[in-house]
């Protein structure tokens, strides 16, 4: 890592973050220094989290998209890592802080993230993995923590993962729980459909939608499981979740609707299973919840 290394507003920002829609991108600007010690200014107007927030406000969901999103932008800046490169996160937390209470769905937030970067693993002179972890403050309010730990994979290496599978649009025709059972606040934004079976729910893809499909995939994109799972347990448990860990296994396919599940973990917190046939494909655990 170099000793000072900064990414304006204006350049890439959307390459930054890995999206194509500029009202996506919640990072605004990242300078990385030693020690992983990272600067970020964070843009949380309602025009940009409007997918993923209840009811205007910046919350749980909100927050591990940022944490994901500063997590790549310390990779490019700070590691030197190909934009063209992808990110296979097979973890991701996040917390919210006291802080976040203060905060009103129209600030525009500079946020300063002292952000350390661990277990890093470097191969050939190249960022190969590591973990980040991040805390957030505005104006001297805490507002949340997070962490997240990826593999880099050049896009060459992505593509002969991946194999034949190309980007593509798929539509489920299956039908959806009415937005108040799920905590949201358009019918548009909910991802489950009902299952034959009442022990679990379906994921329904749906690619039109430009907050969580913001560019042509060739999988279900981690962020749509965690709000799918945020929006199981509300849907089961009747209560909100302020935080979460998700694992991720495999990459979802776009080919059919998942199935989820909500069973208790090993120490009695629920944990939302999402599955692709009888596989496990993600797993994330909730805590620290409030009433609807």
């Amino acid at each position: 890592m170099t000793d000072v290394m900064e990414e304006p507003v204006s350049d890439g920002l959307c390459d930054l973050v890995h999206k194509t829609v500029e009202t996506a991108a919640l990072i605004q600007s990242c300078q990385v220094g030693d020690r992983g010690r990272c600067t970020a200014g964070v843009d949380w107007s309602p025009y940009r989290t409007a997918t993923y927030s209840r009811a205007g406000a910046v919350d749980l969901v909100v927050l591990a998209e940022t944490v994901r999103q500063l997590s790549m932008a310390v990779a490019h800046v700070g590691f030197a890592v190909p934009r063209a490169s992808a990110f296979a996160m097979s973890r991701l937390t996040a917390e919210v802080g006291t802080g976040m209470d203060a905060l009103t769905p129209s600030e525009r937030v500079e946020v300063t993230a002292e952000a350390t970067c661990r277990d890093v693993v470097m191969r050939a002179g190249a960022l190969d993995r590591m973990s980040v972890d991040v805390d957030l403050v505005a104006s001297d309010r805490r507002i949340g923590r997070g962490s997240s730990y990826f593999r880099v994979l050049p896009a060459q290496v992505y593509r002969r993962l991946r194999g034949s599978r190309r980007p593509r649009g798929r539509v489920s025709s299956r039908s959806r729980f009415p937005p108040t059972q799920v905590g949201c606040g358009s019918a548009r934004d909910v991802l489950l459909g009902p299952a034959a079976s009442d022990d679990g729910v379906h994921l329904v893809v749906d690619t039109t939608h430009r907050g969580y499909f913001d560019h042509p995939n060739d999988h279900v994109p981690g962020m749509v499981v965690v709000e799918a799972s945020r929006q199981m347990y509300q849907l089961r448990r009747r209560r909100v979740p302020t935080k979460m860990d998700a694992r991720f296994h495999v990459y979802l396919e776009l080919a059919a609707d998942p199935l989820i599940e909500i069973d208790d973990g090993i120490d009695g917190s629920p944990v939302i299973r999402t599955y692709q046939a009888d596989t496990s494909a993600a797993e994330v655990s909730f805590g620290k919840t409030v009433p609807q």
